[in-house]
């Protein structure tokens, strides 16, 4: 393993599909609710180590708009508890910024309200510029997204292409991904940030999100400063 100082080039945007959360409740003969509280100490100390090394935005994939619509209640209060409290704990830290992208509004209204309410008082605080930023999509997928874009784009008094395209978009205020990160062994996007990902490094690994260690995050920025990025070119 190299020194971490040595790494040559640090991405300035790195994104997660922190996968396995249920996958370790079974493993571990642990809670669904325990479990995703472990997946958002996780997902203090992944942010930490990139504001560590200098990477100035973090994104984490919450819920997709299919999983809220497809899985059971029981299994989704528990997690939204923990990304809420993920995101608590994120907006509290001096100097990061918490921008929340999605449709909290159109959440299932099986989820406790308290929760909701939560959500829309983060993300009305929330902007997506500072030294370092810290995003979560929830209730998001590509479908949505591309539907958020027609409705803006009919919506604005403005020619489109001098509004920008990117704008439009539902996950406006995401920067483009350097570095994708997606934990758990299954190597696909499961529509999150098609456009932001369009000349990303995909990085996939086996391990659970709960089991990403400092050693897996080197191993990965090591990856990434070995790729040659042309951007199409």
């Amino acid at each position: 393993m190299k020194e971490r100082s040595s790494i040559a080039k640090i991405p300035k945007h790195i994104a997660f599909i922190p996968d396995g959360n249920r996958r370790k409740a079974i493993r571990d003969g642990i809670s669904i609710q325990d479990t995703y509280l472990v997946g958002a100490k996780k997902g203090l100390e992944v942010i930490g180590w990139c504001r560590e090394l200098g990477v100035k935005h973090w994104t984490g994939f919450g819920a997709s708009h299919e999983n809220i619509l497809k899985r059971s209640h029981e299994y989704m209060i528990p997690f939204f508890g923990g990304t809420l409290q993920l995101c608590l704990d994120v907006a509290k830290i001096p100097g990061v910024t918490l921008h929340i992208f999605g449709d909290i509004v159109g959440i299932s209204n099986a989820i406790p309200s308290d929760y909701k309410r939560e959500f829309l008082k983060l993300q009305r605080q929330g902007r997506p510029e500072g030294k370092f930023v810290v995003h979560v999509g929830i209730n998001y997928s590509a479908s949505a997204d591309l539907r958020a874009f027609a409705g803006n784009a009919r919506r604005t008094t403005q020619d489109v292409m001098s509004v920008g395209l990117h704008d439009l978009l539902m996950s406006a205020g995401v920067p483009d991904v350097d570095l994708l990160v997606r934990t758990g062994g299954k190597q696909r996007l499961s529509g999150f940030l098609t456009y932001q990902l369009r000349y990303s490094e995909l990085y996939f690994l086996p391990e659970l999100w709960s089991d990403f260690s400092r050693a897996n995050f080197d191993r990965a920025l090591e990856w990434y400063a070995e790729q040659d990025r042309n951007f199409g070119e």
